[in-house]
């Protein structure tokens, strides 16, 4: 038996910069957000296992709630500044959720055995509601658009997997286990949206609250924008595995063949229809390794499919936004993604050293790319997913590591590593439609490095990392991106015999070049402490943890493709000082010594 509970107050910023690329000339964005969250969480847990009869069974109960509310502003610019907008909103929601397995392994008297198992879960998001006021201005004189938003979403969803497998021993050490799965999923979701301005110029900067008589919050109901669906999924899964383990071997293959039919209620503005759809789905999995003396050869394939979620493939548009309109695609196709990778790892006991290479590679079929149209007079974009050929990926690592000294009292461990990335997608139209496709290519590194020094209950380490991503393409008037993250420090863990009181404390720097934000290429030094302390033999352990205590630290991430980049910032008050209990529950069965 297990709980949590977790209260969070967080007060959080995001700034971003964005750069998307076009044959036309490369677009430039700017947003900035803020907000504050108030969320309660908990989640009871129970595992049960009676071996006796080999049953095993995990349960859990979760809810949380949320209170939110947000300020933010953006800005796209095209030589000159093409459109501006600030925002704000609250919101509330609450998340109720039950989950859980039970499996059941009996064995027989020849020795195969039979495997039983249920997965079962529900779970309801209601209320889910938000309130936004937004406002968008055009350079090119166009009228501001002022929106009123208040949208009332709601979800609800269960799911139960029975599966049947008879796991056969053959010869030579084999074994084989033919196994049928039945599986069925319900989801119910609606979102209804209302147009607040629309009911006179008194609700035009309202935000918070709503009409007094339902015939006036109807009178502002956004058609355009507001859905419900329900959709019932039943999956038919024949699987096969197939594994052999020994001293020097292990082999595990599975071949899964399923097959799936669902059935959707669609309704908004425009359509109110049934809709049906079948598919089949092959995922196989294969693993292998081999052993002999210090040496270990691991190799490894996988396939999976990803099918369109079936609700965007039905008719229609999202213009909540007047800057980013959304129109949805039909003929979405499944993803299907093959990744193969291999590592072999030698040891070598009188040199007490360890070394590993590996590499590893996936090719996407029918990935999701975005269809983008960008209009030059306000500045808006319109998308519409498609699916896109070409993208694929390959790395390949490696590693040493060991000890030094007579009494092995310093470990140094180096790894290296570099990921080529190959990034296909649609190109960016300026005011209309085009099939032309962009590709940038990525190359990406890293290096770790680590020395350790043990004595007694005294454990003292330095260490430092580098990572690196160059990007290029043969675009027309695509500049090179060479962007860099390092990090250096030391850790220090030591126990206080006399008092049993564990202490450990770490500090690094952060740093950053390159970027083109100059908000990004910053030095953050950051400093945790921890302090803990067991009791009642073990059962009752106190522990207070300090992070961010020189309170620098603030998160940066970048990402690169084929239509562009974005560089975020984000800011929080990440300092402060945690007190955690934790007691262990144990209890024997009866009759047990």
């Amino acid at each position: 038996f297990n709980a949590t509970a977790t209260w969070t107050d967080a007060d959080n910023e995001r700034h971003s910069a964005t750069e998307t690329f076009a044959s036309a000339g490369s677009i430039a964005g700017g947003s900035s957000a803020a907000s504050r969250a108030k969320d309660f969480s908990t989640m009871i847990g129970n595992n049960l296992r009676l071996r006796t009869i080999n049953l095993m069974s995990r349960n859990f109960v979760q809810y949380s709630s949320s209170r939110r509310s947000s300020w933010g502003s953006d800005s796209t610019l095209r030589d000159t500044l093409a459109n501006s907008a600030w925002n704000r909103g609250q919101g509330r929601s609450r998340w109720v959720a039950v989950n859980g397995r039970t499996s059941w392994l009996p064995t027989l008297p020849w020795g195969d055995f039979i495997n039983l198992a249920a997965t079962y879960s529900w779970q309801r998001r209601r209320p889910d509601e938000q309130f936004g006021l937004s406002r968008s201005q055009y350079a090119s004189g166009k009228p501001a658009d002022l929106r009123n938003y208040y949208t009332d979403a709601a979800d609800e969803s269960y799911d139960y997997a029975l599966t049947l497998g008879y796991t056969m021993e053959l010869p030579r050490g084999w074994y084989v286990e033919p196994k049928a799965e039945y599986g069925q999923q319900w989801q119910s979701a609606s979102t209804s949206r209302y147009r607040l301005e629309r009911l006179g110029e008194r609700w035009a900067g309202a935000t918070g609250f709503l009409p007094s008589t339902r015939d006036s919050l109807q009178a502002a109901f956004d058609w355009d924008n507001s859905d419900r669906s329900s959709t019932l999924t039943r999956t038919y899964t024949a699987t096969v595995i197939l594994q052999k383990a020994t001293e020097n071997m292990e082999f595990f293959l599975v071949l899964p063949l399923g097959f799936s039919r669902e059935r959707m209620h669609f309704c908004d503005y425009d359509v109110d229809t049934v809709a049906t759809r079948t598919y089949r789905q092959f995922s196989p999995w294969l693993d292998f390794s081999y052993r002999k003396g210090g040496q270990r050869h691991s190799l490894s394939y996988e396939m999976q499919t990803t099918q369109p979620d079936f609700a965007s493939l039905m008719p229609g548009d999202d213009t909540t936004n007047p800057l980013a309109r959304s129109v949805s695609n039909p003929n979405l196709k499944a993803t299907t993604e093959h990744t193969a990778s291999w590592q072999s790892t030698f040891r070598c006991d009188s040199a007490r050293l360890t070394w590993h290479v590996g590499a590893n590679v996936t090719v996407v079929s029918n990935a999701v790319g975005r269809r983008t149209s960008y209009n030059t007079a306000t500045g808006a974009y319109t998308y519409m997913d498609d699916n896109v050929n070409g993208n694929w990926q390959a790395a390949a690592k490696a590693g040493i590591s060991g000890k030094l000294g007579a009494r092995r009292r310093l470990r140094y461990d180096a790894r290296a590593g570099v990921d080529y990335q190959h990034s296909v997608d649609f190109d960016v139209a300026y005011d209309g439609e085009t099939g032309a496709l962009s590709k940038v290519n990525t190359v990406a590194t890293a290096l770790n490095l680590r020395l350790a020094y043990t004595l007694g209950k005294l454990t003292a380490g330095i260490g430092g990392k580098l990572d690196s991503r160059h990007s290029r393409s043969r675009r027309e008037g695509f500049e090179a991106i060479n962007v860099f993250d390092y990090q250096y420090g030391a850790s220090l863990q030591y126990t206080i015999p006399l008092l049993a009181l564990n202490l450990s404390t770490d500090i690094k720097m952060f740093s950053r070049r390159g970027y083109g934000s100059a908000e990004m290429n910053t030095d953050d030094l950051a400093w945790n402490a921890q302090l803990s302390r067991s009791f009642l033999k073990g059962r009752l352990t106190a522990k207070v943890t300090a992070y961010d205590i020189l309170r620098q630290v603030s998160t940066k991430a970048f990402s690169i493709n084929a239509q562009g980049r974005t560089e975020t910032r984000y800011n929080c008050i990440p300092r402060y000082v945690m007190l955690s209990l934790a007691w262990k529950f144990t209890q024997k069965a009866k009759g047990k010594k």
